[in-house]
């Protein structure tokens, strides 16, 4: 059985990520998220740039987070 590939996506507005997104990450939970949408106070951003260079940047985002 092949598992099924989810598509990232943000986790507050449900849309799927484009490699040009302007995303940041959080020193929480470490999850992604657009930078518009960002549920938490500023002190709580870890980096901001596009989706393509914070999954590069980050090793262990790399594996689910690749958008092809």
């Amino acid at each position: 059985m092949e598992k099924e590939k989810i598509q990232p996506h943000c986790m507050v507005c449900k849309e799927p990520f484009r490699k040009d997104d302007i995303v940041q990450t959080d020193t929480m939970f470490t999850q992604i998220q657009h930078a518009k949408c960002f549920i938490y106070k500023d002190e709580f951003i870890k980096d901001t740039g596009t989706y393509e260079e914070i999954v590069y940047k980050y090793p262990r985002y790399k594996k689910s987070f690749i958008v092809k």
